[in-house]
């Protein structure tokens, strides 16, 4: 209940992954960070996830799909879901 609606917070993952989460007013999303072009770890800035290795950029509102660089598969999503006041993995 914390995370405001536009806002995003980074977090591990269950698998332990680095993840990022997205709350927009139909709900909230999350994805891996691990860029599909070399693994690098995706960050966040200007409403776009961005790789600091070869430049992929993901767009996270559209099913964090490519929008530029050289990464072949959107980022994995990971399944998230808002249960009373928490969100939860799974």
């Amino acid at each position: 209940s914390k995370l405001p609606v536009g806002g995003n917070f980074a977090f591990t993952s269950i698998s332990g992954a680095q993840a990022m989460l997205f709350r927009t007013k139909k709900g909230v999303f999350a994805y891996n960070l691990k860029c599909t072009h070399k693994g690098c770890t995706v960050g966040y800035q200007d409403k776009a996830l961005l790789c600091p290795c070869h430049m992929s950029m993901f767009d996270p509102f559209n099913g964090a799909k490519g929008v530029s660089g050289p990464a072949p598969a959107p980022l994995a999503k990971i399944k998230v879901s808002i249960v009373g006041k928490n969100v939860v993995e799974g």
